[in-house]
């Protein structure tokens, strides 16, 4: 209990205002310190220096950092989040925007050859579902790394069971890296930019006598498939929004991968097969060739000289026939001047107002 106050005692009201220097300089050097977390303030024969916070390693298993101080190791799980997320575009005070990267890769690297390959990918997926990365460039770079990784030729078989299992971890792990390819690369820049990671990495790696393209069956499988699932409404407005990036484009991954209608059913039959025709014509020759069911005899042998001949050999179903006479003036022709020729349809869709 407070005691009372004498006669010669008066009573004084606290003034917060009176601290606020004291307390805006202090926040000040509080954030600071955050900022600076690696290093600390000491004081040397008189003089105040900024110095890191351990010098020297004081217990089992501390480990140097780019600071020069010990600090104890994060883990795995962590390394790999952190590298998604952040990235290392800018770099830091004390490491290149390259050598950050380096290092990132050698630690996924590390952790790969260690078999802990599953987790890598798996915190690239939940990341990526939940939109947790501002920046894609280093989940591509890391999705590469899964879907390339190879110091041996894995397809070869070995008398080792420790060698041959290890070789089929690494194929497991390269399919499961290209299945999250359409989940990843949404749209064609980051294809562009993970198949630019892949050659980069695949002409590094080079494993065995026999050089490695980048380009085997299942990349070739992996991005035909991503062509093949898009939407014709989709796939028109990457073809013309997204021509080339990365010094890649549609033309260059087409020959490469030769996606093709006709070697699986699902897509041969499709109804809107005819437009699907029409924009892999596109993406390889950049041009566009109508095929209509009431052409004349000589119109058809003209355009059949250009055509895609296996297409040829796989004719149109009734449905196919039916949504063709059905669409009017060509909806692939107007999908592709929707993004190509916009005053053209600005044009058509005035007189349809008037």
């Amino acid at each position: 209990m407070a005691e009372e106050l004498n006669e010669f005692q008066e009573s004084v009201d606290f003034d917060e205002t009176t601290f606020m220097a004291l307390s805006n300089a202090q926040e000040r050097f509080r954030r600071l310190q955050l900022h600076d977390a690696d290093h600390e303030i000491v004081a040397r024969d008189g003089k105040i220096e900024k110095v890191p916070r351990q010098m020297e390693k004081v217990k089992e298993g501390q480990v140097q950092n780019a600071a020069g101080g010990y600090v104890f190791p994060v883990s795995d799980e962590t390394q790999v989040r952190r590298f998604l997320i952040i990235g290392s575009e800018k770099g830091s005070y004390y490491q290149t925007a390259e050598k950050m990267t380096m290092d990132n890769a050698q630690n996924i690297v590390k952790i790969i050859e260690k078999g802990n390959g599953h987790m890598v990918l798996r915190e690239l997926a939940l990341i990526n579902s939940e939109n947790r990365n501002p920046k894609m460039s280093s989940m591509l770079f890391t999705l590469a790394i899964c879907a390339r990784i190879s110091s041996h030729d894995v397809m070869k078989k070995s008398e080792c069971p420790l060698v041959d299992s290890y070789s089929q971890y690494l194929r497991e792990l390269h399919a499961a890296a290209l299945s999250l390819i359409p989940d990843v690369c949404r749209i064609p820049t980051h294809l562009f930019e993970f198949i630019d990671y892949c050659q980069t990495i695949a002409n590094s790696t080079r494993a065995g006598s026999k050089s490695s393209t980048g380009w085997g069956r299942s990349m070739r499988k992996a991005i035909s498939l991503w062509y093949k699932n898009k939407t014709s409404e989709k796939l028109a407005m990457f073809l013309t929004k997204y021509p080339q990036r990365e010094g890649w484009s549609h033309r260059d991954l087409f020959r490469l991968a030769h996606p093709s209608l006709f070697n699986d059913s699902r897509f041969a039959h499709q109804e809107n097969r005819l437009e699907r025709e029409q924009l892999f014509r596109f993406a390889v020759k950049g041009d566009l060739v109508k095929r209509k069911r009431k052409m004349t005899e000589e119109e058809a042998t003209e355009v059949e000289k250009s055509w895609n001949k296996v297409s040829l050999d796989h004719p149109y179903t009734t449905e196919q026939l039916v949504k063709e006479e059905s669409s009017r003036d060509d909806r692939e022709y107007f999908l592709m001047d929707l993004f190509t020729k916009p005053e053209k349809i600005a044009g058509k869709i005035g007189e349809c107002s008037d």
